[in-house]
């Protein structure tokens, strides 16, 4: 069995300009003491914390009603944002040029935020099936939702009062990206509509069997995005395909599998570091062998920029100053965003089983955490459960036009295997499953456990080939 998963965070963990990461973290940094910039803090964690209630999973209602806001609140934004883009060509001194710099940096982090919200609709609304969630996040990101010649916010307004069953607003988040609205119907079935001919018409997939009949030709890209997506929810696999001509060319599938086991994990720990970093500015703990979590309130310690630099010199272990095996994760890493794209496999922190103001505050930079972990003793675990292990050499990944199959195979972290009765069993653990443990905070045993329940599922079914994983057990965590 191979697993594959489309990873951004390697992208960036491999690849991204460092130094450009810093800038922009040091620029959020400085942003955090700026009344301007925390004019949206509480406005942020009201909205969390309403989107949030129990009650908005049953009521249609209340969730059209604070979709309503949230697009108001967006396009609002993103008008600013488009002001502040167009002083800055104007402008003409550099202090003048740094001012607005400084209003636009603010203006795209509020729509971070606001939309990781969102995202959090999304994701809880999917029962956290990062697989699909995945799936649907490919392709550019969604462009402002007003335009100069064509006031799509009404669009989507007019269609989220009017559409039966519980509808999502795809353009609000930055993880739903095939569509314009997600209905989840009573019956739990998700329908992915389109918006066409500016707010005119809107259609589902069964509109597009019905094209694809009538003309016997694939359809264009768009729609062909639209049907793969509605496929893999009711098929539970996902297709890699390629257009060629009039004819698809289906590279593989990889199938879905749900893994239910119990995930441990280190958010009492996570709770106890910001209390303390709240009272001493810093605070770091080894949570377990080989894992570590710096917490940072930077709003508690702005302005003390070189005690902040001593305490990072004395917080990491030794063992994260030695060991080539040592894999970071910084909540900065979340904020990341370049020409519309993000980390897929971060979840976001509007789901973070926190309160609503300290998920605020990571999203808006307030924290700063930090995790390290060792993956020898990944390695180590899976070698004390019977399993043989290799690690393979991590390349550069790069978004390739080839097969992509290549793209999937070039992330495995660990090629496994284990003998049992019927011969010798082969598998991979992804770098996927390692950043998907130390960005959600979860004990190394998730990336084990996955191992063993995946090895078992296996056996009970003697299925091969390419899957990724639905971890069922975060639906108990997440909130």
């Amino acid at each position: 069995m191979q697993t594959g998963q489309s990873n951004k965070i390697g992208e960036i963990t491999q690849k991204r300009n460092i130094q450009q990461i810093h800038k922009e973290m040091v620029e959020v940094m400085q942003l955090v003491g700026s009344p301007s910039y925390n004019q949206n803090y509480k406005p942020f964690i009201k909205t969390l914390f309403f989107s949030r209630l129990p009650i908005l999973k049953k009521s249609e209602l209340l969730m059209r009603g604070i979709q309503i806001g949230m697009l108001h609140r967006l396009a609002d934004m993103q008008n600013g944002l488009r002001d502040f883009n167009q002083q800055l060509s104007k402008a003409t001194t550099d202090s003048e040029k740094a001012g607005i710099e400084k209003s636009i940096l603010a203006q795209r982090q509020w729509i971070r935020v606001l939309q990781t919200i969102a995202d959090g609709i999304a994701w809880r609304n999917f029962e956290f099936d990062r697989p699909i969630l995945r799936h649907l996040s490919d392709g550019p990101g969604p462009g402002h939702i007003t335009q100069q010649d064509y006031d799509y916010r009404a669009a989507l307004e007019k269609y989220l009062r009017s559409l039966s069953g519980f509808p999502i607003v795809n353009d609000l988040t930055r993880t739903l990206r095939v569509g314009d609205f997600t209905v989840l119907n009573r019956d739990g079935k998700k329908i992915i509509f389109e918006i066409k001919e500016r707010g005119k018409v809107i259609y589902d997939v069964g509109q597009i069997f019905y094209e694809i009949n009538r003309s016997k030709a694939i359809p264009k890209p768009q729609k062909w995005r639209h049907l793969n997506a509605q496929m893999s929810m009711v098929e539970r696999k996902v297709r890699l395909t390629k257009k060629e001509g009039n004819s698809v060319k289906n590279f593989f599938e990889v199938k879905i599998v749900d893994l239910d086991f119990p995930i441990k994990h280190h958010f009492r720990a996570l709770r106890r570091l910001i209390r303390k970093a709240n009272r001493d500015g810093i605070a770091h703990e080894i949570v377990e062998e080989g894992y570590f979590i710096r917490v940072v309130a930077v709003d508690k310690i702005v302005g003390q920029s070189e005690r902040i630099v001593d305490a990072f010199k004395a917080s990491y272990p030794q063992w994260a100053k030695e060991n080539d095996t040592v894999i970071p994760f910084d909540s900065f890493n979340s904020f990341y965003e370049e020409n519309g794209q993000f980390t897929r496999n971060v979840v976001p922190y509007s789901v973070m089983p926190l309160s609503a103001k300290n998920c605020v505050r990571l999203m808006m930079g307030h924290l700063w955490v930090t995790v390290m972990v060792d993956t020898a003793i990944i390695e180590k675990r899976l070698t004390d459960m019977g399993w043989r292990v290799k690690k393979c050499d991590i390349q550069d990944r790069k978004i390739m036009d080839g097969d992509p199959k290549e793209l999937l195979e070039s992330e495995k972290f660990f090629e496994i295997e284990k003998d049992d009765e019927r011969g010798t069993f082969k598998s991979s653990v992804p770098i996927t499953d390692i950043m998907i443990a130390i960005s959600s905070f979860y004990s190394l045993d998730f990336v084990v456990n996955s191992v063993e329940s995946s090895y078992q599922a296996a056996k009970m079914t003697g299925e091969t080939g390419f899957i990724t994983k639905n971890y069922l057990g975060e639906r108990k965590i997440l909130v």
